[in-house]
């Protein structure tokens, strides 16, 4: 019960921070962004059978390949002027 309250708080409490620190658009881009991501991950679990464990790890690496490619394709694309390399480093 304690433990559950406390996450709960926790989780009011970095929404009640970020809600005043951020500018609207980009606290409610935020909060669909993690909507996305949870309702990502809860639909991929519902086609892989085993443990949840092991399922989540496969799930995670097959993100991180996709990251990563995001990651040199970007690199990549920036690099080629000196305005990209720019816009990149002051984001």
């Amino acid at each position: 019960m304690f433990k559950r309250l406390n996450v709960f708080l926790f989780i009011t409490s970095c929404i009640h921070h970020l809600r005043h620190n951020l500018p609207p658009i980009s606290f409610w881009t935020f909060i669909l962004a993690v909507a996305l991501v949870i309702a990502y991950l809860a639909a991929l679990t519902r086609f892989y059978t085993g443990d949840g464990f092991s399922n989540l790890m496969l799930i995670l690496y097959a993100n991180l390949c996709i990251l990563l490619a995001l990651h040199h394709a970007m690199a990549h694309l920036a690099t080629r002027r000196q305005a990209g390399i720019t816009a990149l480093l002051l984001h």
